[in-house]
């Protein structure tokens, strides 16, 4: 089944080192039916996962990804692929995503991304992705290979600039799944600085304007990732 059919729509970003703080974050995630757990090398912190999981003891499945950053292209992916595995104690990795090509039309990009399509291919990796990327990118990498991606990971919010909602409406119209982080508007608002017509609106919801702003990706079939240790 494609990813964007079965994707868990809410998720946890987890870019922090703090072992105690990881387990707590896991476990209360999971125990509230959370499954989608976002990392990545340059977080450096996959031991970690791997212990807040077996002490979190999630009742349900995860869906973990990761991914890989400039110095693990080219010739160091597929490497890199097996040891960010065996650092999370999986067998295969759920979604393994590019974190920021070169555009995805060099030559790193296409060699990184070959060895993505030959892990899902091994089994590995159970589907694969980019993330901060756009539509002519995507193209140019599935022209090098005849594969496009599984899902394109990008900051995603009702903020976002008309390009990045056009990228998102062709995400959705060639299949391929959305996850949106930043999900609370990124650098934009959030952590107390709402504009006045979200309070209006959540007000008369009687929804807090956290939940409002989370409903709306959601609405547009997007998975979406509010800062790590947020509460709502």
């Amino acid at each position: 089944m494609p990813l964007i059919d079965t994707i868990p729509r809410l998720g946890l970003g987890l870019g922090w080192h703090d072992a105690a703080a990881m387990t707590d974050a896991i476990s209360a995630f999971t125990q509230g039916g959370g499954r989608l757990l976002d990392t990545a090398i340059s977080y450096r912190n996959h031991p970690l996962i791997r212990q807040a999981l077996m002490s979190a003891r999630p009742q349900e499945g995860t869906f973990i990804i990761s991914k890989l950053d400039r110095k693990s292209m080219a010739q160091r992916a597929q490497r890199a692929v097996e040891n960010i595995r065996r650092e999370l104690g999986v067998s295969r990795i759920d979604l393994m995503l590019i974190h920021h090509p070169y555009g995805g039309h060099t030559a790193a990009d296409r060699a990184t991304w070959q060895a993505l399509v030959d892990a899902k291919q091994r089994g590995t990796c159970r589907f694969i992705g980019v993330s901060n990327i756009g539509i002519t990118g995507i193209k140019h990498l599935a022209s090098s290979t005849g594969h496009f991606p599984d899902a394109l990971e990008v900051e995603y919010h009702p903020w976002v600039s008309r390009e990045i909602k056009e990228l998102v409406s062709w995400c959705k119209r060639r299949g391929i799944a959305v996850i949106g982080y930043g999900a609370l508007g990124g650098a934009s608002f959030g952590r107390g600085y709402w504009p006045p017509e979200l309070m209006q609106i959540a007000r008369s919801l009687r929804k807090s304007p956290e939940q409002v702003v989370l409903r709306c990706p959601c609405a547009l079939h997007a998975a979406i990732m509010p800062p790590g240790m947020w509460r709502l």
